[in-house]
């Protein structure tokens, strides 16, 4: 990995700590689960950094506030229309 990806790397490490420090002190961890669309252990693994939200993720986190009701542009991803495409459809480019 070059010095250049490092770098944008760890800007993005940094904004993803950044926006779940946020928004955990608006919000509980549960809360922050159940609006992405994730479980608990999920938010945890981010806080402790073992792995990194994806952009869309990071996206909505970075407009958690103290009421989601101020934010109507934010995405609820647990009542999302499901669809008829997997996450492997959507890799693999069909979706």
């Amino acid at each position: 990995m070059s010095q250049s990806e490092n770098t944008r790397t760890d800007l993005l490490k940094h904004k993803a700590q950044a926006a779940l420090c946020e928004a955990l002190t608006h919000k509980s961890k549960k809360e922050i689960a159940n609006l992405l669309g994730v479980t608990t252990r999920t938010v945890t693994r981010w806080e402790n950094q073992e792995i990194m939200p994806s952009g869309a993720v990071l996206l909505a986190l970075q407009n958690i506030k103290t009421s989601a009701a101020m934010q109507p542009h934010l995405i609820d991803f647990a009542r999302s229309t499901p669809t008829e495409f997997t996450f492997i459809d959507l890799f693999a480019g069909i979706g």
